[in-house]
């Protein structure tokens, strides 16, 4: 790809989180050393270290604070955390309420998905634009 002039890069919210998933499917599926590449290379982003390194915003930096202040909005309603816990253990039994537990979950899932690159594409745009810190504090004289 890079003859081609492509590159590659995977963003992520909050790679912390992430890598913890990563390296245990790596372990079960036993890629674990190519897990561990993945997730210290450059290919992989975290926008929340991206963010909290760019932004200031007086507040929590959680993706569910920050994709609504680039006008993101899920299509669950409450798509907190601890919402998708209780859809979660719905989920893992049988039924009409397993179905639409599912249903929900993958809804939800794809919502941080579309969030992430969201706030991604707000930051190349919008966030480029913005001052940095240098230029608005007072000059000493």
């Amino acid at each position: 790809t890079l003859a081609a002039g492509l590159t590659f890069c995977a963003y992520c919210w909050n790679a912390s989180a992430d890598n913890q998933y990563l390296r245990r499917i790596g372990r079960a599926w036993d890629i674990a050393d190519e897990v561990d590449a993945f997730t210290s290379s450059a290919e992989w982003v975290d926008l929340y270290r991206v963010w909290e390194t760019n932004f200031i915003t007086g507040g929590a930096s959680g993706l569910k604070v920050i994709a609504p202040i680039v006008g993101f909005a899920w299509e669950v309603d409450d798509p907190g955390g601890g919402e998708s816990m209780v859809m979660y253990d719905r989920a893992m039994d049988i039924g009409a309420d397993a179905a639409a537990a599912r249903a929900w979950l993958l809804l939800y899932n794809q919502g941080d998905v579309r969030a992430t690159r969201a706030v991604r594409a707000w930051m190349d745009t919008v966030g480029a634009r913005a001052p940095s810190i240098a230029s608005v504090l007072p000059r000493p004289s």
